[in-house]
């Protein structure tokens, strides 16, 4: 297969994996009903920001983004990653700990969270310090394993779908746009920074990018509306895995298996796997390539998920996860809108300069 197309595998994995752990709760928490609205606007901004990056990086071919802004200046650089590498490593702190918490409230009750956070990283870490090749074929075989199955968990959940609540339609109001728990979803989208860090020899296609993020829109809607449909907005809302406990309601009487949540769980739990080596790897090269060149990269990323171990012990339940979360909102709006926006305006200055040389 292509790499071209790996790279669109890689980025499907990477945001399904967020959309159905953090998507529905935050809409959910952040408006009453209506919520089409709310994911209209993310996957609107989603869409609009994704072209303004894959733009910005087609005036520099062949170059990624530490490369790109080390053209400037190598310390303009080092000012402009910082904050984005701080909420990168602040990612893959809450996606580590948030996992490990939901694996022991599904699947191992009496193992230690410390334990089972110490897996997740040791796991993720493992597959980014074999590099970006080993991150994209691991991603192709979890894609053919689980795919099938996060697909029929979808379909069977229309099972107990009430379509009356569905009701009321329009919102009462527009104040949700400034409510945390909005703003929080949004992290749901940010899986395709990635993109400015792939490696030069390996090559894709922005249109296939764009329409891989295109069809991932129904992915948001039905995250949300499944759940809704099932249960009611009110009810839904106050679960803390609504999607997951509507997988708990399904009964299939041909299935060999009592529970399809608990492989809808895993494989959602495997695609996070790949979202954590990918945020690994882009801290080894912001850390290796601007602030610590002397340090290896495996040694790097080793470091990396030491610290977020740590960090992860001092974090005690989903409460103190969320603060983390709120936390990082003027960093997730940073890097998910300033930092393409300043490649575009990099990529702008670039073509207007090559333009008056031409013309000369």
């Amino acid at each position: 297969m292509k790499k071209s197309n790996l790279v669109v595998i890689l980025f499907l994995i990477a945001h399904i994996g967020v959309i159905f752990y953090i998507y529905p709760l935050k809409i959910m928490s952040s408006i009453g009903y209506g919520h089409w609205l709310p994911v209209l606007i993310t996957v609107s901004f989603q869409l609009v920001f994704l072209f303004v990056y894959l733009k910005g990086l087609s005036y520099f071919p062949n170059q990624d983004l530490i490369s790109i802004f080390s053209l400037e200046r190598k310390l303009l650089a080092r000012v402009l990653m910082f904050p984005f590498m701080i909420y990168l490593f602040n990612s893959l702190l809450v996606v580590t700990r948030a996992y490990a918490e939901i694996i022991t409230i599904i699947f191992l009750q009496n193992t230690p969270i410390w334990a089972i956070d110490l897996l997740i990283i040791f796991i993720a870490g493992y597959i980014a310090i074999k590099g970006f090749n080993t991150i994209l074929y691991t991603a192709l075989a979890v894609f053919f394993l689980f795919i099938p199955i996060i697909f029929f968990a979808v379909v069977t959940s229309f099972q107990n779908a009430q379509l009356l609540n569905i009701f009321p339609i329009t919102p009462e109001n527009l104040t949700f746009i400034y409510n945390d728990q909005f703003l929080i979803s949004f992290f749901a989208v940010s899986p395709f920074l990635f993109l400015g860090f792939i490696p030069s020899r390996i090559d894709y296609e922005p249109k296939k990018i764009m329409t891989a993020a295109i069809c991932l829109s129904p992915v948001y809607l039905l995250s949300v509306y499944v759940p809704i449909l099932t249960f009611g907005p009110h009810t839904a809302s106050t679960f803390l895995l609504p999607f997951s406990t509507t997988m708990d309601t399904i009964s299939i009487r041909w299935l060999v298996f009592d529970r399809i949540t608990i492989f809808y769980m895993l494989s959602i739990v495997t695609f996070s796997l790949i979202f954590g080596a990918l945020l690994i790897w882009m801290l080894s090269l912001i850390i290796h390539r601007l602030y610590l060149p002397s340090l290896r990269k495996d040694w790097t990323g080793i470091l990396i998920g030491a610290l977020a171990f740590a960090c992860g012990l001092i974090l005690q339940g989903f409460d103190e996860i969320d603060a983390v979360y709120k936390f990082d909102l003027p960093l997730r709006v940073y890097s998910l809108a300033c930092i393409p926006v300043i490649l575009l305006i990099f990529g702008l200055k670039k073509g207007r300069k090559r333009h008056e040389q031409d013309s000369i």
